[in-house]
C-alpha cells in the first residue's frame, strides 16, 4: 500500500506542477503583454499590476519541486525542498487576495465577463493548486523506496524429472 501511495503521490505531484506552471505562465504573460500595455495606451499607467511577487512565488514553488526531485532520497536535506514549496504556497495564498482586488469581475459591452471571479478561477488557479504541491510531497518524503519492502516474487514450481 505504501508503494502505491508513493507512486500515486509522485504522479499527482507531476500533474499538478505542470498544471500550475501552465496557469502561472499564462497569467504572467497576460499581465505583462496584454493587460499592462493596454493600460499604458489609455493613460492609466498607475493601474498596472506588478507581477514580481507572482513570478517570485512561481519560482519558489518550482525551486522546491526541483530540490524535491534532486534530494528526495536524502532525509536530512529533503525538508528544505518541502519548506521552499510551502513558502511558495504561502506566497500564493497571500497573492490571491491581491489578484482579486486588481482584477475584479467586470462586464464588457458584448454581454461577456472578464476578470477573476472569486469562486472558481481565482482560488483554484492561485490558491488550491499551489497548496497541493507540498501536500503531494509528504508521502514521498515520508517513505523512501529503500525503506519499502521488496515485492515478493512468485516462484514457479516445476517438477524434477525422474531419473531412471
Amino acid at each position: 500500500m505504501k508503494r502505491f501511495l508513493l507512486t500515486g503521490s509522485r504522479v499527482m505531484l507531476w500533474i499538478w506542477m505542470v498544471m500550475l506552471l501552465a496557469y502561472q505562465i499564462a497569467v504572467i504573460y497576460a499581465i505583462l503583454w496584454l493587460n499592462n500595455p493596454h493600460l499604458r495606451e489609455v493613460d492609466r499607467a498607475a493601474d498596472q499590476y506588478n507581477p514580481v511577487w507572482l513570478i517570485l512565488a512561481t519560482l519558489c514553488l518550482l525551486a522546491g519541486f526541483i530540490l524535491y526531485l534532486l534530494m528526495q532520497n536524502h532525509r536530512k536535506l529533503a525538508p528544505w525542498a518541502m519548506g521552499l514549496a510551502c513558502l511558495g504556497a504561502l506566497l500564493f495564498c497571500i497573492l490571491v487576495f491581491d489578484l482579486g482586488r486588481a482584477f475584479p469581475l467586470r462586464a464588457d459591452g458584448n454581454g461577456g465577463f472578464y476578470g477573476l471571479d472569486g469562486t472558481v478561477k481565482l482560488y483554484w488557479r492561485h490558491m488550491i493548486l499551489p497548496i497541493l504541491i507540498p501536500v503531494f510531497m509528504i508521502p514521498a518524503l515520508s517513505w523512501r523506496k529503500e525503506d519499502l519492502p521488496e515485492k515478493k516474487r512468485k516462484r514457479k514450481i516445476t517438477a524434477k524429472p525422474k531419473r531412471g
